[in-house]
């Protein structure tokens, strides 16, 4: 991929030649800033110097140091489906949907389910007359955990309720 514009070139051919798995030049500073253009006089100065920066960013920060943002990951994406195996395509179209909200056969129901804690009032025992008055009135919800509920005797009792003893 090519590196976007505005980023140093160089900075991250050094980066991947002192880090990279499969390079030779492997936590070599001279070498590695060699192999990444550096002129030989200021290769030691210019590799200590990426180092030295980068060594206290955080993940975010680095991937900004190196030119990798949102707009890079999703023209990666869009080559890997245009140009890619089958495999990888179906990788990236999966990635894809799953960051723009679609649930994808890898994503599961309890990842895509919203719980919500709210306050609960039970009433038992009401009339269908006075659950349809409380329908009816949604926004003036009472809280009653404010005031405790009065119990429940003979006198204050509805009639098709059950006194508790």
């Amino acid at each position: 991929m090519q590196k976007p514009e505005g980023t140093d070139n160089r900075r991250i051919a050094f980066l991947e030649a002192y880090y990279g798995e499969t390079s030779s030049t492997k936590r070599l500073i001279l070498e590695s800033a060699l192999a990444a253009g550096y002129a030989k006089s200021a290769a030691y100065r210019m590799g200590n110097q990426i180092l030295n920066r980068c060594k206290d960013l955080s993940f975010r920060e680095i991937t900004d140091f190196l030119g990798v943002n949102r707009i890079t990951i999703g023209l990666a994406l869009k080559k890997v489906i245009k140009d890619g195996k089958d495999r990888d395509i179906i990788t990236a179209a999966r990635l894809l949907l799953s960051n723009m909200g679609e649930v994808t056969d890898a994503t599961t129901q309890k990842n895509s389910v919203t719980t919500v804690n709210m306050p609960t009032i039970v009433y038992m025992g009401e009339t269908a007359g006075l659950l349809k008055a409380l329908k009816g009135r949604r926004e003036k919800i009472i809280d009653v955990t404010e005031k405790p509920l009065p119990a429940l005797n003979e006198s204050n009792a509805p009639g098709d309720q059950q006194t508790q003893t």
